[in-house]
């Protein structure tokens, strides 16, 4: 009688980390400095680490023209009530201003304001300033 075989143990394979917050431009082929538009549109996925519950959202944001700067420093200082708050206290209110203004359409579950964490506003709020930044003008090399 044949003695069965032993087979070797499976490796665990590694599950692909899970993201919190992901987010993909939902016009990435107009991602070109010749279509360069001062509007753009991406998806959310936010997993809560606290529920489990997912969100998922479309946002459009719009460059700020002058007038929408005044109004985001002004709303900035509402939210710091005219005091000098802590670093943190400051950044949260500049990320909140910021994308109030610059977020021209949000999924009715943005309300940062209501969240028990900042991951979803950063990783937006970071998004955002990334594209921004591709109105500046380059730098002679």
């Amino acid at each position: 009688m044949e003695e069965p075989q032993e087979k070797p143990a499976e490796e665990a394979k590694p599950k692909p980390e899970e993201k919190e917050v992901t987010i993909v431009d939902a016009d990435a082929d107009a991602a070109t400095l010749e279509s360069l538009k001062f509007t753009k549109s991406f998806i959310v996925t936010w997993k809560n680490p606290e529920t489990g519950a997912v969100k998922v959202g479309t946002f459009t944001a719009t460059r700020p023209d002058v007038g929408k700067l005044g109004q985001i420093g002004v709303l900035r200082a509402k939210l710091n009530g005219g005091e000098k708050v802590d670093y943190d206290t400051d950044f949260t209110h500049t990320m909140m201003a910021d994308l109030h203004y610059i977020l021209t359409d949000v999924p009715p579950w943005w309300v940062p304001s209501s969240f028990f964490t900042a991951s979803p506003l950063r990783y937006v709020w970071d998004h955002v300033v990334a594209w921004l930044n591709t109105f500046r003008p380059k730098r002679p090399s």
